[in-house]
């Protein structure tokens, strides 16, 4: 509804923690995401792997519940996935939200659509096809939330068109560095601000749900190894490695960060930084 205030959280089924944080922050969420469908091949097979601790936990808890489908093999984006199914037939394009409608789990508000690595030439098939996916699933009484991702991927997309049929916008503001090469912060101040100022130009400002992360990646130096590590692990290590949160965290950008080395004194260093 217009003007009711939306707290989105994101749990991670395989993640004990994250059911436990689920279960304890019940009362202050409105709206959970989790893993759910994926959009695989050139034939844009819907597959399907039920997250029903996450998806039950919000049906007892009156918590709306977000299924998300993204274009994703394993690690491996499927850009072709989309952009096939986008440029189909309209009757293959009704055929495969027919399986959507018929297959989202029941209790769910909606769908959470998160696509990456998508060819900007193919904008205006994709924004025609969540539009059909919009006014399908407002018509079965569910609702479509779409995820705005930074960087490259933000030029795939056409907002305008989107935003006129999606209820929700989840702006993703973090990854700011996640490749093996490049340690540094993953949401500073500045790229934050600027992500967020070029977003809002686009639909309404009770459309956006403004996306921030808790996790943190540890580069090994030297190796192009980076590793993705949750909140209490970022702490863990940093227990571990004998770094002090107050002193020896440099927090200077808003994305904490600190080094450490791996075992004994001339073992590998590494570089975390997380977000709290």
């Amino acid at each position: 509804e217009e003007g009711e205030s939306v707290v989105l959280g994101y749990v991670a089924p395989w993640d004990p923690a994250s059911l436990l944080s689920l279960e304890r922050h019940a009362e202050q969420l409105t709206h959970v995401a989790a893993d759910w469908f994926t959009l695989t091949g050139v034939d844009a097979t819907l597959n399907e792997e039920a997250s029903d601790k996450v998806r039950l936990l919000c049906v007892r808890n009156g918590i709306g519940f977000l299924p998300i489908l993204r274009n994703l093999d394993g690690s491996d984006w499927q850009p072709e996935a989309v952009e096939s199914l986008a440029k189909g037939s309209p009757t293959e394009r009704a055929a495969f939200i027919d399986r959507l409608i018929s297959r989202l789990p029941p209790g769910s508000t909606g769908v959470l659509v998160e696509w990456s690595q998508l060819d900007p030439a193919s904008k205006k098939e994709v924004a025609g096809l969540l539009g059909e996916m919009a006014s399908r699933l407002h018509a079965a009484g569910k609702q479509l939330w779409f995820t705005v991702p930074t960087g490259n991927d933000f030029d795939s997309f056409d907002l305008d068109a989107i935003s006129q049929s999606a209820d929700r916008l989840v702006a993703s503001l973090y990854d700011e560095n996640s490749e093996p090469d490049d340690p540094g912060p993953l949401a500073s101040r500045d790229w934050f601000q600027g992500w967020l100022k070029t977003m809002m130009v686009y639909g309404q400002p009770s459309q956006w749900v403004i996306s921030l992360g808790s996790y943190g990646y540890d580069w090994r130096k030297g190796t192009k190894i980076v590793e993705e590590v949750g909140f209490t692990d970022a702490m863990a290590r940093a227990a571990i490695a004998g770094v002090e949160p107050v002193r020896g965290i440099d927090c200077a950008e808003d994305s904490p960060e600190f080094n450490y080395l791996e075992g004994s004194e001339h073992g590998p260093e590494h570089e975390l930084w997380f977000l709290d």
